[in-house]
């Protein structure tokens, strides 16, 4: 082979490599992903690139479980991944129109146990030590609230209403009531 095709050869390769990952990735997904529009297929795969397992950013802090990180490449890990407000501004997109409920459940969930005097963190910490950024443990974050209490049961009920037994659901709690 001519050294000066060696770049474009290495061009198809990437490429059709690219498209057979994108075509696997998009296989898996629900059928609404499946048969969707090609911005259903792109949103399908920023879910699968922004939620993935990483063990400094947990949403239990007992085991390792998948997070929604809050932007790449600065909030990957560690304390500063799990951004409350992010996770339910995206929560209709990255997680109810792609059929990811459970992954929607475990972050709602998260969330949830970490309520204290009707207010919510915005960072969960891996629910270790959920805060407001420069703020003692105690305080919280006033938009995130209204996102948990308004947004979420709204998103649930219209979007997934097979699933919206999840407003029954009992959560443990990390603070207990004073």
């Amino acid at each position: 082979m001519p050294p000066f095709l060696r770049p474009k050869y290495f061009a198809i390769i990437i490429s059709e490599a690219y498209k057979a990952a994108r075509r696997t990735a998009i296989e898996q997904c629900t059928e609404f992903v499946v048969d969707g529009h090609s911005f259903t297929h792109d949103l399908a795969l920023c879910s699968v690139q922004m939620h993935g397992q990483v063990a400094s950013a947990s949403l239990d802090p007992g085991k390792i479980t998948p997070s929604l990180a809050a932007g790449l490449p600065h909030f990957t890990g560690g304390w500063a991944r799990c951004w409350g407000r992010d996770v339910f501004i995206s929560l209709r997109g990255l997680f109810l129109t792609t059929g990811n409920f459970e992954g929607a459940r475990r972050h709602i969930l998260a969330f949830a146990s970490t309520l204290k005097h009707g207010l919510i963190p915005n960072l969960l910490d891996s629910v270790r030590c959920p805060r407001c950024v420069g703020l003692p443990i105690f305080r919280s974050s006033v938009t995130l609230t209204v996102w948990f209490q308004i947004q979420f049961p709204r998103f649930t009920v219209v979007d997934a209403s097979e699933y919206s037994r999840l407003l029954c659901n009992g959560t443990g709690r990390i603070f207990h009531p004073e």
